[in-house]
């Protein structure tokens, strides 16, 4: 089994996506009753998960049975994001090869069901269509892909096998945000053209999109334009709030701005808007409210294969999920190694480790039933709610509230509607 040297990731040239860029075979979109199988195994695996680890966390065990799996398959980014931590990963590892990345998800699937791909960039791996058609052919469901977007045509054909695009968008500001991006002029509006084409095509690519916010101090009124644009395309939001060390930043969540923006999300979500999680799930991450985490139900694996435990965040390996066999053998010698693990009451502010006390404590009360809603908001069932509520004041609070959220003068001049054969590598 071989690693990947850095050299070989060449910034790729802009091209296409009606080119082939993989020696993946033409792809058949399953079909409806396909689709609803795939649903059905996927509640029943979740179903018998809560199941044993409700009984595992009553008789003490922490290391629970894993309900979805993060593969970080590289560190590697095309952007450099001035407040992203992958540029200083806890473990600077080096990238598995081709077969190295297959084995690694043969050995997740046989303890999960669900997978997230992350990175860095997953897009900048010449063999990322690959390796999440091989995800597919394991049966994989739901396959989630995390990226920044730019690289999407490049790697159109990857969305052929996955189920939900995580795409991360924190302002509308385009000169803002290309100051963020740290990538030069033009990137921010290429990633609202991208985000506009894709979600277009929702329905007949089969997947559903999801806009990842990140609110900081300085973005505070951006998240407000960040959900006009998400509801105006039909793409689920997905807020959260800036971190020190993956806990919450006290400063922020004190600021009356910051609380009126929760208010108003949480007012949003309780009208029917696609945002994710629940009402109670959004305001324990924003707020930064006390949760019991129980990490270990979501693992997080590193490129060359190393399992954190109990977490990503306390930064301790407990082995390599290739060397070890599984994430269950893994947790046994992160336990071995650093000792028994409880529940945490750290309290990152990462939706992953919120959403494991939801899913283990509130699974029938709302993460079933925010499950039917997502499932009913789906793409093109014509249930899109008015968009501009999400710059308009929902509460009688003239004093504190601003009416008006302007768009810049540069965001306002984008077509939304460049077919994607038009982008090109630069305005």
């Amino acid at each position: 089994m071989k690693t990947i040297s850095p050299d070989s990731y060449a910034e790729p040239s802009w091209v296409a996506p009606g080119e082939d860029h993989s020696s993946s075979p033409a792809f058949e979109h399953d079909t409806r009753f396909q689709t609803f199988r795939k649903n059905l195994r996927g509640a029943i695996h979740a179903i018998r998960t809560h199941r044993e680890n409700r009984r595992r966390v009553a008789r003490g065990d922490f290391k629970l049975r894993p309900l979805v799996g993060t593969y970080y398959v590289t560190h590697r980014c095309n952007l450099k994001c001035r407040y992203c931590t992958e540029h200083y990963p806890i473990r600077d590892t080096v990238d598995l090869d081709t077969e190295g990345a297959y084995e690694v998800l043969a050995r997740l699937r046989r303890e999960m069901s669900a997978i997230y791909f992350t990175g860095g960039e997953p897009l900048v791996r010449p063999d990322i269509v690959d390796i999440v058609r091989e995800a597919r052919r394991l049966q994989f469901f739901p396959i989630h892909l995390g990226t920044n977007g730019l690289l999407l045509p490049l790697r159109d054909q990857a969305l052929d096998y996955v189920d939900r695009l995580v795409i991360s968008l924190d302002s509308m500001d385009a000169h803002g945000w290309d100051r963020v991006l740290n990538a030069g002029p033009g990137q921010a509006r290429r990633i609202y053209e991208i985000i506009a084409h894709y979600a277009r095509n929702q329905r007949s690519r089969r997947i559903s999109i999801l806009v990842n916010c990140v609110i900081s101090g300085d973005s505070i009124d951006q998240a407000y334009q960040v959900m006009e644009f998400c509801f105006r395309h039909d793409v689920v939001f997905a807020p959260v709030s800036a971190t020190s060390d993956s806990l919450p930043d006290r400063r922020l969540l004190a600021r009356p701005d910051y609380q009126r923006l929760v208010r108003h999300i949480v007012e949003l979500k309780r009208r029917g808007y696609p945002i994710l999680g629940s009402k109670d799930s959004i305001e324990t991450l924003l707020l930064g409210r006390p949760f019991p985490c129980y990490a270990t139900s979501v693992p997080h694996v590193y490129p060359n294969g190393d399992v954190f435990y109990p977490c990503q965040p306390l930064g301790r390996i407990g082995g390599n999920l290739l060397e070890l066999g599984s994430v269950a053998a893994a947790y046994r010698e992160g336990e071995r190694k650093f000792g028994e693990w409880k529940e945490c009451w750290r309290g990152c502010a990462l939706n992953c480790y919120v959403l494991t006390a939801y899913y283990l404590n509130h699974f029938w009360d709302q993460l079933v039933l925010e499950s039917v809603a997502q499932f009913a908001m789906q793409p093109g069932t014509g249930k899109r709610l008015p968009a501009e509520a999400a710059l308009e004041p929902l509460y009688e609070d003239p004093g504190t509230w601003r009416t008006v959220y302007p768009v810049d003068a540069v965001t306002a001049g984008i077509s939304y509607d460049v077919p994607i054969s038009q982008l090109s590598a630069a305005d």
